[in-house]
């Protein structure tokens, strides 16, 4: 073979290698580091949203979508207001659900979700999850006057995800201050200079896993391995943001507790009971980095919110097996029937039929 040849041969196999990448990344994920993993299933986690000038977003009214990731297969569905219910929904309620994707049912379908197990235990209790993907108390706020209040419920349950929900504030202050008119759920996913959506590169699982990584920097994972021998990735970002703390007098918390005492007045004024209620995540759970959700414990005493705590319930129970999915930061099915549980045992003791 003659040098053109070679360069031919080349410059081919350099055309060919992002093919062949995108084809391996497809079809052989679990190749990827830990880190890698955790990227793609958030993007194999792709969602179907639809733009609200109030909340922010809320998922496509009417879905019914399909979700394969590396850690489950299951059918996400939402009602014609875009929640995680079944049409119809009743007139009034006797618990509003209020959380981000933790309450959603995301890995399991609303069958198995802590809230569908929960009804199904409690037949006769009118349930509506009002969540919302990345609502911390601001948005749930919001989502409560427009869609909670006017059903009357019982009582109001408001999940904190800590690992997220300040960050998740954080974003959509930065947004309504700075650009409203825009598309949230592309700001905040920092897609908001992105101008042709529809292109192969924006398609591409291999191109936003490098661009997620520049992005991202060198950002790592590590495992840890619950009592059943099952591995859970741990989000290193995460746990950096864990262990560093927050203060309770700083910015940060100012942007979760005001709306949050803002949402329990609301939810007070219609005469309904109020909770918020601790989430954990993983990273929390795994290596026992609490210091952040014992700040809120304070600030939430301090400010005479009553609180339910699944810190030591789930951590417990991961003391047994893995509550979460591997990459995944939701919770499995085990997972999800602790939960419907606890509330079972809640809902009885404090609120009753």
């Amino acid at each position: 073979m003659n040098l053109r040849s070679y360069l031919v041969l080349f410059v081919c196999f350099l055309l060919l290698l992002p093919v062949a990448g995108e084809a391996l990344v497809r079809n052989f994920p679990s190749l990827l580091p830990e880190a890698g993993q955790i990227r793609m299933q958030a993007v194999m986690m792709k969602d179907e949203v639809m733009p609200d000038k109030e909340i922010g977003f809320v998922r496509r009214p009417g879905l019914r979508q399909r979700v394969d990731t590396m850690d489950f297969s299951y059918l996400r569905e939402t009602d014609s207001s875009g929640f995680p219910n079944r049409d119809p929904w009743p007139s009034r309620a006797d618990l509003v659900v209020l959380g981000d994707s933790l309450v959603m049912g995301e890995g399991t379908g609303l069958d198995r979700s802590f809230v569908g197990r929960f009804q199904q235990a409690n037949p006769k209790v009118k349930v509506i999850n009002l969540g919302i993907a990345g609502a911390g108390p601001d948005r749930q706020l919001l989502a409560y006057r427009k869609y909670g209040a006017p059903l009357q419920p019982k009582a109001v349950l408001a999940f904190l995800f800590l690992a997220a929900d300040i960050t998740n504030s954080e974003q959509f202050q930065r947004w309504r201050k700075q650009a409203p008119e825009t598309d949230y759920n592309r700001f905040r996913l920092d897609l908001g200079r992105n101008k042709q959506p529809g292109t192969w590169l924006n398609r591409s699982r291999l191109v936003t896993v490098i661009k997620s990584k520049i992005a991202a920097g060198p950002v790592k994972a590590q495992a840890a391995t619950s009592a059943d021998a099952s591995t859970v990735f741990l989000d290193q970002a995460a746990l950096e943001y864990l262990n560093r703390g927050v203060n309770e007098s700083s910015e940060q918390m100012r942007l979760l507790m005001n709306p949050l005492a803002a949402l329990r007045d609301a939810v007070e004024a219609h005469g309904a009971q109020f909770y918020a209620v601790l989430m954990p995540s993983k990273e929390e759970v795994f290596t026992r980095s609490y210091s952040v959700v014992n700040t809120v414990r304070s600030a939430l005493d301090r400010a005479g919110i009553e609180y339910l705590d699944l810190y030591e319930v789930i951590a417990q129970k991961a003391a047994v097996r893995s509550p979460y999915f591997c990459r995944d930061i939701h919770l499995n099915e085990y997972g999800n029937q602790m939960v419907a549980d606890f509330l079972d045992n809640w809902w009885h003791s404090r609120i009753g039929d």
